[in-house]
């Protein structure tokens, strides 16, 4: 192999004169480079660069290199023009078969011991759900970030789990339900992050898919029927129907992931959105949303602020506060029938639908790949939630910021009600005059 590498044969006795010949030494220059390199440097080089002072450096390490065919000497090289003449050694092995051109040209897979790559398991498990739910016409398909509530002790859902997880609902004791909901900062941190994306895939020289953004205003209006609840959306600002904004709403299923080593899990949801004809009558209730979205390719993310109003007609609304507890003892700064949401779905649904349908359960990599580019989405989301710790601190200090304004405020209570007690010039009596103020001298102090 070491002759292979270097790519020399070994000299005979009539080639070896002109090699150490002074007269076809290399120069002092060209002497002192190739030293260099086959001195300490010659460790720090790859294999494939060092191909050419290996047998120098054996020679010169070691002592009983002579019994092999001789090899260069560092210091006499010869000739370049000699060098390249040569011819160049034969290759030991036979060619790769066309199989083995085939294997190496998947070159994801080289690192794999069978020459395969397992799909991660709640990837998969994601796309059986979708399988099973999404073959409908107008179907809608999104995930949401929230956290999982348990029933019994009202906070986050606690397991002996570690990481990511798919949840059995039916099979939780206790029950839980997903809040879908988030703080007013963690809703800002969001819009903070997908802003600077959006900027950076907008630089001219950007490599890759930009970012599409949009904003919007709009008001749900829902109206019951006897079918189910019929939603009518409106753009506040003219107050027009928007396209496709008559739609009766449906939800197929839902499944739930749980995180536990990240602040949100999240929920996706397979809805159907059947167009519907203008309801009559008064709306039950409404919702004011005020909206951003990011899209890149066939993915939407969007951030939502939506404020509930109750109308006449439905008095009795329950208030739509935030119920989210991220963690234990971090209650939620957002006000009454105020939430926040973050969602991501598929902006072309349908072409998720067209690969399912190709593949005929056969063939699945291509479905399988848009479902994991979607997931990858969703975790790229929450992994990226505002650090809990750093937030525990802000927490913590808002804490006791609101602690020392309500003992300065005690005290300042204290010290008004005991300052006409302890008075150095109390109040004159009826009959007796006012003290004088007191002189210069006497305010010094």
């Amino acid at each position: 192999m070491a002759e292979q590498d270097n790519g020399k044969r070994p000299l005979s006795d009539t080639e070896e004169e002109p090699v150490t010949s002074q007269d076809n030494a290399a120069p002092p220059a060209q002497k002192k480079t190739r030293q260099e390199d086959s001195g300490s440097n010659a460790p720090q080089q790859a294999p494939a660069a060092a191909a050419n002072t290996a047998s120098a450096g054996t020679s010169s390490a070691d002592p009983n290199a002579q019994s092999h065919p001789r090899p260069q000497n560092p210091q006499n090289p010869p000739p370049q023009s000699q060098q390249q003449q040569r011819p160049q050694p034969r290759p030991q092995f036979p060619p790769p078969t066309q199989q083995q051109q085939q294997i190496a040209r998947i070159s994801s897979r080289d690192h794999a011991f069978f020459g395969t790559v397992v799909i991660d398991d709640v990837v998969r498990t994601i796309a059986d759900f979708l399988k099973r739910n999404c073959n409908h016409e107008h179907v809608e398909i999104e995930a949401k970030l929230g956290v999982m509530i348990a029933n019994n002790t009202g906070r986050r859902l606690e397991l002996p789990v570690f990481n990511e997880v798919v949840l059995n609902k039916g099979h939780l004791a206790g029950g839980y339900r997903f809040v879908s909901d988030m703080t007013v900062e963690q809703h800002a941190h969001y819009n903070a992050m997908l802003n600077k994306r959006l900027e950076q895939t907008a630089q001219p020289g950007f490599q890759g898919s930009h970012i599409a953004y949009k904003h919007t205003k709009e008001i749900d209006q829902f109206y019951k029927g006897p079918d189910g609840k019929t939603r009518v959306t409106l753009d506040e600002a003219t107050k027009s129907v928007v396209p496709n904004g008559i739609v009766r709403k449906d939800r197929i299923a839902d499944l739930d992931v749980f995180s536990p080593r990240n602040m949100f899990d999240f929920r996706v949801t397979v809805n159907v959105e059947r167009p519907m004809p203008m309801p009559t009558g008064q709306s039950d209730f409404e919702r004011h949303k005020n909206r951003v979205s990011y899209r890149h390719r066939n993915m939407k993310i969007d951030l939502t602020q939506v404020r509930t109003s109750n109308t006449p007609n439905n008095n009795q609304q329950r208030s739509a506060a935030s119920q989210m507890r991220p963690q234990p003892g971090m209650g939620n700064a957002n006000a009454l029938d105020f939430t926040h949401e973050l969602e991501i779905e598929f902006a072309h649904p349908e072409e998720l639908i067209h690969e399912l349908r190709r593949s005929s359960g056969e063939d699945t990599d291509r479905f399988l790949d848009i479902v994991g580019s979607f997931v990858n989405n969703i975790r790229g989301l929450v992994v990226r939630a505002p650090n809990p710790e750093l937030q525990r601190q802000q927490q913590l200090l808002y804490q006791q910021q609101q602690q020392r304004q309500q003992q300065q405020q005690q005290q300042q209570q204290q010290q008004q009600q005991q300052q006409p007690q302890s008075s150095q010039h109390p109040q004159p009596r009826p009959n007796q005059p006012a003290l004088p103020p007191p002189s210069s001298q006497q305010r010094r102090y």
